[in-house]
């Protein structure tokens, strides 16, 4: 059995991504896309003895303590491992497409240059680009709402904007103000999610994805709100009589989405079975009050 497996699936890039910022290569080497197609290449290799091992009906948990309330704990399962491997296949197809692409974009965008500077632009995409597997990896492993913010975080602050501003189109100045746009965007999105954790952890004292469903009932969560509203409309005789229909199904049943759906999917791998809707079960009663 492989040692931190998963943590070597998530770390490696950025391992990489060090030693090719402190390699030095020869004039218009492409040594640096070489290290980052070999570092996704182990990865996917990686990933795919992962999901033989949870073919065999394993799950893979690693946990790694940072503080007294904050881990990074990995997990792969049924739903984490096939997207993962997904978004490092795409990873090793674009690093491939990208060994030429970087080349055209650098003698398209900064002209004629000596050969030095060339590779310091060659060296800094692949540098930056290899950040984006390590988030990817980050956000579908991990378990704990501060590690998936700080890996949200890692795609959004360092690789996107410099990757934007240096390779990207149109004229210097344009380049450099979509791409702090995106960063501002970003940045304001992830906080928006932070504010949402430190809320969650104010009411169940966890970080745990796994621990969230405590949130039903609460006052702040949008569940009790639709429940209670819920409840009040069949009281007043708001509603129309197919979604009081729905509602008391679900009430009754507890039913879910069928198999294809990939939110319900999640709840039901996860250990979500508590009796309130799922989310495909709310949307579907809120397009029900339309009818």
């Amino acid at each position: 059995m492989m040692p931190y497996l998963l943590l070597q699936i998530v770390a490696v890039p950025l391992v990489a991504s060090v030693v090719i910022g402190f390699s030095r290569t020869a004039n218009k080497s492409r040594k640096s896309s070489w290290i980052a197609i070999a570092t996704l290449s182990y990865t996917t290799l990686l990933l795919g003895i992962a999901g033989l091992r949870i073919y065999a009906g394993e799950v893979i948990f690693e946990k790694y303590p940072l503080g007294p309330e904050i881990s990074l704990n990995l997990l792969a399962d049924g739903l984490s491992l096939p997207v993962a491997l997904i978004i490092n296949l795409i990873c090793v197809a674009l690093a491939i497409y990208s060994m030429h692409y970087v080349e055209h974009r650098i003698e398209l965008i900064y002209g004629e240059i000596d050969p030095q500077t060339h590779d310091i632009y060659y060296r800094r995409f692949f540098l930056l680009y290899l950040f984006f597997p390590t988030g990817f990896m980050g956000v579908c492993f991990a378990t704990n709402l501060i590690a998936i913010y700080f890996f949200m975080e890692l795609l959004t602050i360092i690789p996107l904007y410099f990757i934007m501003a240096q390779f990207g189109y149109s004229d210097y100045i344009t380049r450099y103000k979509v791409a702090l746009m995106c960063v501002y965007w970003g940045v304001a999105g992830a906080t928006l999610f932070l504010i949402g954790i430190i809320l969650g952890y104010t009411q169940i004292g966890s970080f745990e994805i796994a621990e969230l469903p405590r949130l039903t009932g609460n006052s702040l969560t949008f569940l009790d709100r639709f429940d209670h509203s819920a409840g009040a409309g069949e009281q007043t005789g708001r509603h129309s009589p197919a979604r009081v229909d729905a509602l008391g199904s679900r009430r009754a049943s507890h039913l879910h989405c069928g198999p294809a759906c990939g939110v319900c999917q999640y709840r039901r791998i996860r250990g979500r079975t508590d009796p309130y809707p799922s989310p495909c079960e709310v949307i579907f009663t809120l397009f029900l009050c339309r009818l």
